[in-house]
């Protein structure tokens, strides 16, 4: 299986982008994590993912591939070949966490503590 960026998307991601540079509203990019199964499946996903960094990050934005960071069991953490279930939540939020309250960019947002 391939993973193929339409124009369309390429257009909404620019016009998103231009939208938040407009209003001085920052952006943060995600792509959530996947099993590890459904990602050797994707012939091309690295490249995918490079090319979602690239636009994101040459426009002054940040951009967290979580498949890169965090690895979460397909059976135990995920309901289906896209969604987290509650532990897989569970974990995920405790990395995504960690991630803006560490950011000098983000930290801002956060006052007092956060429950991981």
């Amino acid at each position: 299986m391939t993973l193929d960026i339409k124009t369309i998307q390429l257009e909404y991601l620019d016009k998103i982008i231009k939208f938040v540079k407009s209003n001085d509203v920052d952006l943060f990019v995600t792509i959530h994590p996947l099993p590890v199964d459904v990602l050797a499946n994707i012939s091309n996903y690295r490249e995918t993912s490079n090319t979602l960094k690239n636009i994101v990050e040459s426009n002054g934005f940040e951009f967290i591939d979580y498949n890169e960071i965090i690895k979460l069991d397909p059976i135990y953490d995920f309901m289906d070949s896209d969604h987290l279930n509650g532990h897989g939540v569970n974990k995920f939020n405790g990395v995504l966490l960690d991630n803006l309250t560490s950011s000098s960019r983000y930290s801002k947002f956060f006052k007092g503590s956060i429950s991981k």
